[in-house]
């Protein structure tokens, strides 16, 4: 596919074909295109939006060369709702799937083929007026450490934003509830019911949910020889973390701890993720930077290569 723009896509459009885009965003993903009416497409129903998808709509492969490392972007319009409005204040909008695609339609108005697609994840939006752009970039080629440091930023603004946002009904509405709930409890099981519904709304469900979504991954380790004192489950060594950087600082950080629980002739540990090889840990050298002098005592390559003491 070559870089399209805007004009490109109204000549496209005068030839019979059709932006298809898909905003996988959380909660609320929008499957939607840039004629009139509904289109059954992939098992989908997608809701035409007429122009305003087209503004500001372009796309461009990622150009790989010696001379240049440029990320594929993609971007379309939705008009402004209380959904995208929601989408916008939650950032539900984050790190999620845009499919954009140029489609060729029959003369039913029916999906014949499709021309080209273009994928990404969203990185920003631009609002002006009642339309909102959303822009996504290419990240086929990035690193299993790049992906992670993404997650980490997006679940960090989650905790954050879902910190504040306790705090806030604390503060506003903490001491009302609590006089609520404590008359709710004397024996009016209706006001009770009325007050989870006042605290679990379906804008804050969604919110409780993509802070459940938020919390750390669980990683899981096999060691060789075993990390002593620590629990050994069916799956292994269980570690919480945002990213597999954290995960084996947090698992190195224990080992370390127990080091001189290890059998000294020991100089190395196995490292296993999900019963696969990882990597190898030093322990010969978290010993001497723990101990230099219990390092040398104990260490089994102590008095190696012998030294010959015999006289002429």
């Amino acid at each position: 596919m070559q870089s399209t723009s805007g004009g490109e896509i109204d000549a496209w459009d005068g030839r019979g074909a059709c932006l298809f885009v898909h905003f996988d965003f959380e909660f609320f993903p929008m499957r939607v295109h840039s004629g009139h009416g509904s289109i059954g497409w992939e098992e989908y129903d997608w809701e035409g939006l007429g122009d305003v998808l087209r503004q500001n709509a372009s796309s461009n492969w990622s150009v790989l060369s010696s001379h240049t490392n440029e990320r594929g972007r993609m971007s379309a319009s939705l008009p402004m709702s209380k959904q995208v409005q929601e989408i916008l204040a939650e950032e539900y909008y984050r790190n999620r799937v845009m499919r954009w695609m140029i489609c060729a339609l029959d003369t039913n108005g029916e999906v014949e083929r499709r021309v080209c697609l273009n994928r990404g994840r969203i990185v920003s939006y631009k609002r002006k007026e009642d339309t909102v752009t959303f822009t996504a970039e290419c990240q086929s080629l990035d690193s299993m450490r790049d992906h992670d440091a993404r997650h980490k930023r997006r679940v960090g603004a989650v905790r954050e934003r879902f910190n504040r946002g306790v705090m806030d009904a604390i503060l506003l509405n903490g001491a009302g509830w609590i006089v609520s709930m404590a008359e709710a409890i004397s024996g009016q099981l209706g006001l009770v019911v009325d007050s989870l519904k006042t605290v679990l709304s379906s804008r804050n469900r969604r919110i409780a949910e993509q802070r459940w979504s938020a919390r750390r991954r669980t990683y899981w380790f096999r060691t060789e020889p075993r990390i002593p004192r620590m629990r050994l489950r069916s799956k292994g060594y269980r570690v919480k973390a945002d990213t597999l950087d954290e995960a084996k600082s947090k698992l190195y950080e224990r080992v370390a701890e127990r080091v001189w629980d290890v059998p000294s002739s020991f100089i190395s540990m196995v490292i296993y993720r999900d019963d696969r090889p990882l990597e190898f840990l030093n322990l010969d050298q978290i010993r001497q930077n723990d101990d230099p002098a219990r390092s040398e005592k104990t260490s089994p390559m102590r008095g190696w290569p012998p030294q010959n003491n015999e006289t002429k």
